[in-house]
């Protein structure tokens, strides 16, 4: 869903503006081109201050852009009773760039009975992303992006090759344990033992470590 922002304006069918204000408080409403749909008015007309009855009637923007073409769309009356109007700002309003003249014109039975105070739109030129090749960031992004995945790419590879490298490892180490037969351990260790005629073992008081005496 988009994010519309919404701003309230006050339209009097008078145009004393020095009495009734100016919509908007005079300044422009910004808007940025080639944006659609992102803009709301929540608009009251008022008559001499007071809230205008919209029974039965019609509301359309009129508007006129700065390349001298004009914008006619029909504006939601949301509270008839109290002049209430809801406008969403097409793109073809900020087509162009520039400031752009406005008022809400108001029909009954298709007969134009009044037009409501003009305002202003400030359409601010939008940047063109369109095209790659016209600026310098997109295809520097994108050089950012391949070395990223490059980068990504070998260390994947370089974890690949040390599982593969332990794999191994593990391997050759299981095989060696296992070739390993106890008991021509215990054949070598007897066969070596029967060459001496006792064998003594006492623990060495400087190091607490155990001496082991031969004796032939």
């Amino acid at each position: 869903m988009v994010d519309r922002k919404a701003i309230r304006i006050v339209c009097d069918l008078r145009k004393d503006r020095d009495t009734f204000g100016r919509p908007n408080g005079g300044e422009p409403i910004a808007v940025v081109q080639g944006e659609a749909d992102t803009l709301k008015l929540e608009v009251s007309i008022t008559d001499h201050g007071s809230p205008f009855n919209l029974t039965g009637c019609s509301v359309e923007l009129c508007a006129a852009r700065p390349n001298g073409t004009s914008v006619i769309d029909a504006a939601t009356i949301t509270k008839a009773l109290y002049g209430r109007v809801d406008y969403l700002v097409p793109g073809v309003l900020g087509a162009v760039v520039g400031r752009v003249r406005a008022h809400f014109k108001i029909k009954c039975n298709g007969v134009e009975i009044a037009c409501a105070q003009p305002f202003f739109f400030d359409v601010a030129r939008g940047v063109d992303i369109s095209d790659a090749g016209a600026t310098d960031y997109l295809p520097k992004y994108d050089e950012h992006m391949r070395a990223m995945e490059q980068a990504t790419a070998n260390a994947n590879a370089a974890a690949q090759s040390a599982n593969t490298a332990a794999a191994s490892a593990n391997s050759a180490i299981d095989k060696a344990v296992t070739e390993i037969v106890p008991d021509e351990v215990a054949n070598a260790v007897a066969s070596e033992m029967a060459k001496y005629s006792a064998v003594s073992f006492s623990v060495n008081p400087d190091d607490g470590g155990l001496d082991i005496t031969y004796s032939y």
